[in-house]
């Protein structure tokens, strides 16, 4: 069989083999690496054996399917984890997520920030164990028998709800077994970073007539340092941020703005990139460049309060996505000759003037006990 690579190279083998082991043949650096494949177009587990002509792509945590992979099979250790403390829990479905992963459980005791503390360190000592995952499958009836035997109604639920000609796979680490289509990782030992982030309330399977389970959101990454950095960008994306820039460079301006800034617990961008700040384009949106040069959307900002509008009716500056995200914002409008606007120019003192005593109104109206409760409004002030 012929084996086309990523690249465009082939590999070509007379017997049947695994993805992992074309890995291993390509390189031992890419094995360890790997974390899924790719054959013609559909992700596949590392164990999938291949006895056929495919296109072949080895996937790493570079790839959205790796990444998936390897936060999925940290669920798998979040859970064993949780069953080892807290063996009465029943688990429901934990699979991964766009930046991390889940496990529904129910549990008489909710579990408690204190308790994901606890369940992080029983974690990486599942981690240095370095437990093999081994994939299984069992017959419908023996699967049903084998989830009933553990005392986990969740699973059995999932398995009779499942076609009556459907494959019924597991994964097995170390002492623990989970119901899961996969894919996984070859072991446990690759997981070193990772935080158990909150916990939430979820119905089972999503309908408000079941019962309520806890919700254990987390994340993982390769490195500490590319998790300690998601980590810093979640904390800075609570907060609210006041945004200075875009159309004109406000220089001398920072300082003073800061430290009404830091009453707010607001980080100050002091100046916005993108082309984003043009009449006819849309200032808050298009190409908008903020902190950690994410856009505003990706920081999971949705809704802005006060909009400081340079120069320009506000009808005649924005378009559609920004008009939704301003509806019930402020809108403070400063007279700046048209012709400066797009210049890096020192804006005149009255104009930061202005933007100051706009900034103390808004401080005054909110008391200074519920500042922290801003937070979760993500205050927007944009000089466009």
């Amino acid at each position: 069989m012929i084996i086309t690579l990523k690249d465009g190279s082939t590999k070509e083998y007379s017997e049947p083999k695994s993805i992992i082991e074309i890995a291993a043949d390509i390189s031992e650096g890419l094995a360890r690496m790997a974390c899924a494949g790719e054959v013609n177009g559909e992700v596949e587990d590392l164990r999938t054996g291949i006895d056929k002509d495919c296109n072949l792509s080895i996937l790493t945590f570079n790839d959205e399917g790796g990444k998936a992979a390897f936060r999925h099979t940290t669920s798998h250790i979040m859970a064993q984890a949780i069953k080892r403390l807290y063996p009465e829990t029943k688990l429901a479905i934990g699979p991964s997520i766009a930046d991390g992963f889940y496990y529904d459980v129910d549990r008489d005791t909710p579990l408690t920030s204190e308790d994901l503390e606890k369940i992080e360190a029983e974690m990486k000592k599942i981690v240095k164990e370095d437990l093999k995952l081994e994939r299984f499958e069992l017959p419908r009836a023996e699967a049903i028998a084998f989830m009933k035997e553990k005392e986990e109604p969740y699973k059995v639920e999932l398995i009779e709800d499942l076609p009556e000609d459907a494959v019924i796979s597991f994964y097995r680490q170390g002492e623990f077994t989970d119901l899961c289509a996969g894919p996984h990782l070859m072991s446990t030992k690759p997981v070193k970073a990772f935080k158990l982030t909150s916990l939430a309330g979820a119905y089972w399977r999503g309908s408000e007539k079941n019962k309520m389970l806890q919700r254990i959101y987390g994340t993982a990454f390769t490195k500490k340092a590319e998790l300690e950095e998601y980590l810093h960008m979640i904390e800075e994306a609570k907060k609210p941020y006041i945004f200075v820039g875009g159309g004109c460079v406000i220089s001398g301006a920072s300082k003073e703005i800061s430290e009404l800034a830091h009453k707010i617990q607001a980080p100050v961008c002091d100046t916005l990139m993108g082309k984003g700040t043009f009449p006819g384009e849309d200032p808050l949106y298009t190409g908008m460049v903020g902190m950690h040069g994410t856009k505003t959307s990706d920081l999971g900002v949705t809704e802005c309060d006060l909009l400081i509008v340079l120069g320009a009716r506000f009808s005649d500056r924005v378009t559609g996505n920004t008009k939704t995200f301003a509806h019930n914002a402020k809108i403070l409008q400063i007279d700046v000759d048209a012709a400066e606007i797009n210049k890096n120019i020192k804006v005149d003192a009255s104009v930061i003037g202005d933007v100051k005593e706009e900034l103390k109104r808004l401080l005054e109206e909110v008391p200074e006990k519920e500042h922290p409760e801003w937070i979760t409004h993500s205050l927007q002030v944009r000089i466009l």
